[in-house]
């Protein structure tokens, strides 16, 4: 969901959400001063893996509203910051799709 290279960047290349996300993570409104999404990462102690061994529904919630802040991130560096270039991340679709198809999941 984060890490997976779903996104078509171009004709030959793909980009996972986490790369598109540190891409433009300069932009963020909640950024503070931190200048990557890593160093935001270690500051919070947030850190997921990409496949992980042991997995709960606690680490999936976190997941998910990580991701859907990441998200809102990353929307607002199109609306307040007027960032060059093209979205890659559909966020609309993206939450409808990939988070609530998610916890659906869980919760059936």
């Amino acid at each position: 969901m984060l890490y997976d290279r779903t996104i078509q960047a171009s004709n030959s290349n793909r980009i996972s959400a986490y790369n598109e996300l540190s891409e433009r993570f300069i932009g963020f409104y909640f950024r503070g001063t931190r200048l990557s999404i890593d160093e935001f990462n270690d500051l919070h102690e947030v850190h997921f893996e990409r496949d992980p061994a042991d997995f709960s529904i606690d680490d999936l919630i976190s997941l998910c509203e990580y991701i859907y802040n990441m998200l809102m991130g990353y929307q607002s560096t199109q609306i307040s910051f007027g960032y060059n270039g093209p979205a890659l991340i559909n966020v609309q679709f993206y939450l409808r799709t990939r988070i609530h198809k998610r916890l659906s999941s869980v919760w059936e």
